[in-house]
């Protein structure tokens, strides 16, 4: 290949990188190659150029370059709502806010990108043009930003009319999912699009608003702990614990702000074994139901039994308190991680 001329290009908002040889640039090198939006308005499309030795290369090459610069216009231009994980305020008031579920939504790439034209110098270098129409870009997000806006508000509909319940919540979750990816249409249609971005209005109006919902939804879930034969609040202080890790709130004894009861009955008894007179035995069992106080139903059930031995029946009985903490700290906190897990996953 012949001395390598280089030329960068601004073309309809999109930066043009290109070289190729001098032979390249020939009389009769179509204008969309030296200055695409001379053929092609930037006010109507949007466009990038793509060369390699060949066709399917080149065409490749035009699609990336039209989706990078994209995304990376999207990147520079749009403003970032606070994710899970971040301080929100609100009331003037800042709440760390978080939660154990992820999003598994995975974004597409752009929609729309199509190669109009390609053209083959005689030295057998291949260019090739992609573009976006911007008025179908417009109409095709467009669309799915007001489908997603209708499901969202769907789902904090019905957050509101389930208050204080794990559903509420799970709805909630779902409408945040769904606002991070309109905002990325959003932040697409931005560009592609701008008239018909500062056209667009959301009901719910951003994803922040939904954070800030659902830690208030967080906050009216409470669960009472009801608890029958407690040893210094150990296995309440146990339940409590792993509820809280959860982002519940707990109260002792029965509450009008409850919407659901732990109701845990908890049994230690000395037991005899023959043969054995050197040991005390003590059984445990540990019953409990979470129960929904609006329904009545029991949604989380959980029971563990066994015993222990040590010389004195007190150890014996601090032993199989030990045991318990364990379980609940173990077994208790995966078991309800599933439950709730269950649910958010519906």
């Amino acid at each position: 290949m012949s001395k390598i001329m280089k030329f960068l290009l601004l073309v309809s908002g999109v930066v043009f990188y290109s070289c190729a040889s001098t032979s390249s640039i020939q009389k009769n090198t179509p204008d969309w190659v030296i200055a695409p939006d001379t053929v092609y308005s930037s006010s109507a499309y949007l466009t990038a150029v793509g060369y390699a030795p060949d066709r399917v290369s080149a065409e490749n090459e035009a699609i990336a370059a039209l989706s990078k610069v994209i995304k990376q216009k999207v990147a520079a231009e749009s403003v970032a709502s606070s994710a899970f994980g971040t301080n929100v305020t609100t009331d003037g008031v800042s709440r760390d806010f978080s939660s154990s579920v992820q999003t598994s939504t995975v974004l597409e790439e752009i929609a729309g990108i199509k190669i109009q034209e390609v053209w083959t110098a005689k030295d057998g270098v291949v260019y090739a043009l992609a573009l976006i129409n911007r008025e179908e870009s417009g109409t095709y997000y467009g669309g799915k930003i007001e489908d997603l806006n209708k499901a969202i508000t769907s789902e904090i509909a019905f957050s509101a009319e389930n208050q204080g319940s794990f559903e509420s919540v799970t709805a909630l979750y779902h409408a945040l999912e769904l606002a991070y990816v309109n905002e990325y249409y959003l932040d697409i249609l931005s560009v592609t699009n701008p008239v018909k971005y500062k056209m667009t209005s959301l009901s719910y109006g951003s994803a922040q608003n939904i954070e800030v919902l659902t830690q208030r939804q967080l906050e009216k879930v409470v669960i009472s702990l009801i608890i029958t034969g407690d040893v210094d609040n150990r296995i309440g202080g146990a339940l409590s614990t792993v509820i809280t890790d959860a982002k519940f709130k707990t109260v002792v004894g029965p509450s009008e702000l409850a919407t659901y009861e732990l109701k845990v009955s908890l049994s230690l008894s000395e037991m005899t074994l023959s043969g054995d007179t050197n040991n005390k035995f003590v059984r445990f069992v540990l019953d409990t139901q979470l129960v929904n106080i609006k329904t009545g139903k029991n949604v989380f059930p959980f029971t563990v039994n066994g015993r222990e031995a040590h010389l004195t029946v007190e150890e014996a009985r601090q032993r199989a308190l030990r045991t318990l903490e364990n379980e609940i700290k173990n077994k208790y906190s995966i078991q309800f991680s599933a439950f709730l897990n269950t649910i958010y996953s519906k």
